[in-house]
């Protein structure tokens, strides 16, 4: 992500820490303090390689509608690719880390709610609730971060066209100037002996 490798991104290589979710099984780690902070940079490690798992909330769903729609000739804004990567970037960070704490928060509030709980139906039914917890912050986050960017695009869009028509306002003085500059060398007499230039002498 923003500008890693294809082939081999260096943060594939953090994915055997993913094993950290392993330290739950110690009883000395499953309490209030070190339980969040766990599933905070194991949801960190998750979510940075596979960030999908952190936007897809915040995606145009799929609808049957589609099937007819031809998306490429739907209206394009023309944002510049730098733009769009840089603001892309933004997003995807954003989504990570506010998704990675808020994991380590539901985590510290799942185990104070299963910590007595035997019951199997129990515990699944509060899972579920805490993860459409999860869904709902991230959407939340994800639609704040979206109008900020939205409007920080706008601005940088109006900066980069006007970077763009100063430089070709430039352009064309330089051009013009240098147009007038050749017309005026043509445009030198000559004598008609020698074909050099004429040279007038007053005295």
């Amino acid at each position: 992500m923003c500008g890693e490798s294809k082939k081999c991104p260096k943060k594939r290589l953090l994915l055997p820490f993913l094993g950290v979710f392993g330290l739950v099984s110690i009883e000395e780690v499953r309490n209030f303090y070190y339980f969040p902070i766990v599933f905070t940079i194991g949801f960190f490690i998750l979510f940075w390689n596979f960030p999908f798992l952190v936007y897809y909330t915040n995606t145009q769903p799929i609808y049957y509608e589609d099937l007819f729609i031809n998306k490429r000739k739907l209206p394009n804004y023309n944002v510049p690719e730098k733009i769009k990567a840089k603001f892309q970037c933004i997003f995807n960070w954003t989504l990570i880390v506010t998704s990675s704490i808020t994991m380590g928060c539901l985590a510290d509030y799942w185990l104070y709610k299963t910590n007595n709980m035997v019951s199997i139906f129990e515990i699944l039914g509060i899972t579920g609730g805490i993860l459409k917890i999860f869904q709902l912050v991230n959407n939340l986050c994800g639609k704040i971060v979206i109008k900020i960017i939205r409007c920080s695009i706008k601005k940088e869009k109006e900066r980069y066209a006007h970077a763009i028509s100063e430089t070709r306002r430039r352009s064309s003085e330089l051009i013009s100037i240098e147009d007038e500059k050749n017309y005026e060398m043509t445009n030198i007499p000559k004598s008609k002996s020698s074909g050099t230039l004429s040279i007038n002498t007053n005295n």
